[in-house]
């Protein structure tokens, strides 16, 4: 005797992609996205060891953007994400950390 529900579960986790996987695609979508510059960390937990949850700090290129319009970005990655077919919840976190840039005097080699 065979129960469906283990074999559709079993069927599931063999078309599962890998952490590394998701983690791949959801900077690949991210990067794709003109306001985005980098993916500054990707974590991927899995709820029932199926659905992948992904957590994704990014920082976005224009450092002048109002609060309103970063949370409306942040919204619309998280929605590009979960209607990726490939993440079940997305959770996007804006660095707003500004990049350290040299002066010149640090740039100098001794």
């Amino acid at each position: 005797v065979v129960c469906p529900l283990l074999t559709a579960t079993g069927a599931m986790q063999e078309d599962r992609k890998s952490v590394q996987e998701v983690v791949e695609d959801t900077r690949e979508l991210l990067l794709s996205r003109d306001e985005v510059e980098s993916v500054e960390r990707c974590t991927v937990h899995y709820e029932d060891t199926l659905l992948a949850t992904v957590d994704a700090n990014i920082k976005l290129k224009d450092p002048d953007l109002t609060i309103n319009s970063a949370v409306m970005m942040g919204k619309e990655l998280k929605m590009m994400l979960q209607e990726s077919g490939v993440i079940h919840k997305a959770n996007i976190y804006l660095d707003l950390n500004e990049s350290v840039v040299p002066t010149a005097k640090e740039q100098t080699i001794w």
